[in-house]
């Protein structure tokens, strides 16, 4: 097996949300949420503890993220010739759709197909891990690496040397703090971001605070907070401590 530590009681971390928006991930197959969904609950919360932080001068952050689309939308790039075989697998298996499927009923907008197509495998990797009984949580690598930073600024992506660079750094100083070694062999953006979401994990355990932000129809979200930012965001009843915090 090429990752031994996958097996019942490991914890994974995935850059993608579990289902498509107007679908309930607490129910077994493809089963409509019965609420009127314009945007999920996570989203929603996220931003409530991000504009709490930026209010008590913690991070400059104004959190973006690109919204889940409907089943309707993924079913109609499922069906666009130019998706990837794999992809189109994945759909299918994960929706019950058949090959001969129509396309979806509203017309696919002009951007986002391969990035959205993407969504489907980090739906398959929840099923897969959780299969083996991997506890699963959805996590955004840029947030939890601007969490980090704190009031500081951190170069975007598009500067693709200056960003690696300042993501090394702030890896090789928490790595530094929790004692635990790796950070130096991150040489991707990729691998930066796989790499931030681990040592939150481990931060967590710690002396820094990791928080649960979760929906019966989302799933779950994991993000850490540094040690003594946690008692500037107000209680909620869609999220809950998950590590220890330390004023």
């Amino acid at each position: 097996m090429a990752a031994p530590q996958l097996k019942r009681g490991a914890v994974a971390i995935i850059d993608s949300p579990r289902w498509p928006r107007d679908l309930d991930w607490s129910q077994p197959g493809t089963v409509m949420r019965q609420d009127d969904v314009t945007g999920r609950v996570i989203d929603c919360e996220l931003r409530a503890i991000v504009r709490e932080l930026r209010r008590a001068g913690e991070t400059t952050l104004a959190l973006s993220m690109f919204p889940t689309p409907r089943l309707s939308y993924f079913a109609g790039h499922i069906a666009v010739p130019s998706c990837k075989p794999h992809l189109r697998a994945f759909g299918r298996e994960l929706f019950g759709l058949r090959a001969t499927a129509p396309q979806a009923p509203e017309p696919l907008p002009p951007t986002g197909g391969t990035f959205t197509r993407f969504m489907l495998a980090g739906f398959a990797a929840y099923r897969a891990l959780e299969a083996i009984q991997v506890a699963c949580y959805e996590g955004y690598p840029d947030l939890q690496f601007r969490l980090w930073c704190g009031p500081d600024r951190l170069p975007p992506k598009a500067s693709r040397a200056d960003a690696l660079a300042a993501r090394r750094r702030l890896l090789a100083k928490l790595a530094a703090r929790l004692r635990v070694g790796g950070a130096a062999a991150v040489g991707t953006l990729d691998q930066a971001d796989a790499a931030i979401l681990a040592l939150s994990i481990l931060a967590a355990q710690s002396a820094d605070c990791g928080i649960v932000v979760e929906h019966p129809a989302e799933g779950r979200f994991w993000l850490t907070l540094p040690a003594g930012t946690a008692r500037l965001i107000p209680s909620s009843d869609d999220w809950k401590l998950a590590g220890h915090a330390k004023a």
